[in-house]
């Protein structure tokens, strides 16, 4: 299934050429002939060396200072405690990949805490001498973004969120985020310090600049919430986030590693709720190129010549990322055309280095004059993996899937009368149905989801099982761009038994919900409303302000009358949704209307509360056109105008 992202709203050369059939896993093409012709050649083999940082902690420590004064001003008695033999958080990984991220994974670990004092002498957690992963000084955990990493920067690929609840003791947002040098003192770390519910604190550092969450100092944020984008702000190489834990004791930092390991001499027993293992070998990326990718000096951006389309004749570049590779291991390639016919096949063993972080390798082929059109099938196997990667020889690409018309069926507003207070919207457009989750979270708090975009057609009986996303870190008047802000919530299992009747299964970090569905109100136009088509159906869909991305409004108009549903945040960053009552409107162009919005008060994500809906301000309500609205909010968090536009149209729905 496609992943929805649009909008929130809705280097030295390891070997010498390796010819085709040579090096590949005897299990993987033993028992096929020699294909008649292709050379795959092996061009490189190039170690990404992971960035570091310099002697930034003068900058660090001014932030541990700042941050010391608000937890003492927030709560001296915690504050104050020694904290040390005190911890109990746990952990979750502090980088997720963006939603839109279409490789396997983004992020490599270059540096671990220097368990050894002593300049020169190294030890991590897993002990270490020369093949320590780490260096003199480093206090934390330093991940990185491979390969292309500052590319991989630029579209926000590497999200940082938060290891564990907390809340914000200091922030720092707005320094220059395209640091090379670690002696460059060019500007201070993008940074967030949290302070946990035993007294321990977390500093995530060299982030991008005003990529931080909307939430102030004193918020409160939930263990994976986002944070920020992974940048390279501060005294430091490349793209990184330096992550690091620890104590403010005797009015000085502590440092703590949360790794438990043989020769972790600083504290017992792991902080992560799973500790991940010292080696975490996997396959990263693999991709089809035009042209060899260009490295410029940094920290310009890298030129990967990315391309899934070629012709006979062309030479073809493939590039295979892998993460902590090892002496001894091995890299099976594969190209495939179209029937599925073996035409050429590689191999890589590392016999140079004791381990690298991550590496590139970079194969090309020339294609014959007669290549075979249609897809062909680029495979990579290593450490236990095999993925594939498909791309196109001599025919078009592919034009954009269009859904027909029979999901919208299914479009308006639904409910389970056992669960009163949430419920979904459904909307159908030409590329796909998204679905709306609004609710509660286990603790009460006010919860939206947005599904995938589906491009599976819909049918009476058959069960779909639906990614959810939710979105976090925006505030009532600046909301998270939706590519940084949503992250995986878990899994909607959806059965329609008619059109106007189902059931929904909600799997995530909240918990386990069934919910039997029927619909409150269709949208005429659509196929399963009998009321014929009326002249205010045409304003139906998903709207959106493109200055406020993270947020929006979805728009039934239903016989009962239209129904406005707005989703976002509140002024301390909370996930808030809106509703309005059915309202008449005539949606003519210049058409105004006041309509009071309303908010779910209580209830949590297992027992929702009847009758939880309360006054929380106005919207007025401007009809342009089809294509353009105005809404303006009037609320005890301020006022926001909003001049949104269609994100989407219904389908069978003219406008």
């Amino acid at each position: 299934m496609t992943r929805f992202n649009t909008h929130s709203f809705l280097p030295m050369l390891a070997g010498l050429v390796v010819t085709a059939f040579a090096c590949v896993p005897a299990d993987s093409v033993a028992a096929e002939p020699t294909p008649p012709s292709g050379v795959l050649r092996l061009e490189s083999f190039e170690p990404i060396e992971g960035p570091r940082h310099g002697d930034d902690r003068h900058f660090i420590e001014a932030a541990l200072r700042r941050a010391r004064v608000r937890s003492l001003q927030a709560d001296k008695s915690v504050a104050d405690r020694l904290q040390v033999e005190d911890h109990t958080v746990e952990l979750h990984w502090p980088v997720r990949e963006s939603v839109g991220f279409a490789q396997p994974t983004v992020q490599a670990i270059s540096n671990f805490l220097d368990q050894d004092p002593a300049e020169d002498d190294l030890e991590d957690w897993n002990c270490g001498g020369e093949n320590a992963r780490t260096y003199d000084g480093h206090n934390g955990l330093d991940i990185f973004l491979s390969p292309f990493s500052w590319y991989q920067m630029e579209q926000d690929s590497g999200i940082v969120v938060a290891a564990a609840g907390g809340v914000i003791l200091d922030k720092v947002g707005d320094q220059p985020e395209r640091s090379c040098e670690i002696n460059d003192d060019g500007g201070d770390n993008n940074q967030i310090i949290i302070e946990h519910a035993d007294g321990s604190w977390g500093i995530y550092a060299h982030m991008r600049t005003d990529s931080l969450t909307a939430k102030p100092v004193g918020a409160v944020v939930e263990a994976g919430e986002y944070l920020g984008v992974i940048g390279s702000s501060g005294l430091s190489t490349g793209p990184h986030l330096h992550f690091e834990v620890g104590f403010w004791e005797n009015n000085q930092w502590t440092p703590q590693d949360p790794y438990a390991g043989q020769c972790n001499d600083i504290n017992t027993g792991t902080w992560w709720e799973t500790q991940p293992a010292y080696y975490e070998p996997a396959i990263m990326s693999l991709a089809t190129h035009s042209a060899q990718p260009e490295h410029p000096t940094c920290p310009e951006t890298e030129t990967p010549h990315y391309s899934d389309d070629f012709g006979s004749g062309d030479t073809i570049y493939f590039s295979f990322v892998a993460r902590d590779l090892r002496m001894g291991e091995t890299v099976g390639v594969e190209i495939r055309e179209p029937d599925g016919s073996l035409i050429a096949s590689s191999g890589y063993t590392e016999e140079t280095n004791e381990h690298v972080a991550s590496a590139m390798l970079i194969f090309s082929i020339e294609l014959p004059t007669s290549a075979m059109p249609g897809n062909w099938e680029y495979r990579v196997s290593f450490a236990g993996e095999t993925y594939t990667h498909p791309f196109r020889v001599d025919i078009a690409s592919p034009d954009p899937a269009v859904l027909s018309a029979s999901n919208n069926a299914y479009n308006g507003l639904w409910y389970d009368p056992a669960l009163d207070g949430e419920g979904y919207n459904i909307v159908t457009t030409r590329g796909g149905t998204v679905l709306y989750f609004y609710g509660s979270d286990r603790n009460g708090r006010r919860l939206w989801l947005i599904s995938e975009l589906v491009t599976q057609p819909f049918s009476n009986g058959q069960q779909q099982r639906i990614v959810m996303y939710e979105s976090t870190g925006g505030v009532h008047d600046m909301p998270v761009p939706s590519g940084r802000g949503l992250s995986i919530w878990g899994e909607l299992r959806l059965t329609f038994s008619a059109c106007d009747a189902g059931s929904a299964r909600l799997i995530g970090e909240d918990g386990d919900k069934l919910s039997a569905l029927v619909k409150i109100a269709g949208v005429p136009g659509s196929n399963c409303v009998s009321t014929p088509l009326g002249p205010t159906s045409p304003y139906a869909g998903l709207w959106y302000d493109p200055g406020l991305d993270g947020e929006g409004f979805n728009l039934i108009v239903a016989p009962p009358g239209s129904v406005l549903y707005y989703y976002g945040f509140d002024a301390d960053g909370n996930r808030l949704w809106l509703a309005t009552a059915p309202f008449d409107f005539s949606y003519a162009n210049g058409a105004q209307i006041t309509v009071e919005l309303l908010r779910s008060g209580s209830g949590t994500f297992a027992a929702p509360v009847s009758g939880a809906l309360e006054s929380w301000g106005t919207v007025t309500i401007t009809g342009n056109t089809c294509n353009r609205m105005d809404y303006v909010l009037d609320t005890n968090e301020g006022d926001k105008t909003m001049d949104a536009r269609r994100l989407v149209s219904v389908v069978g729905i003219d406008c």
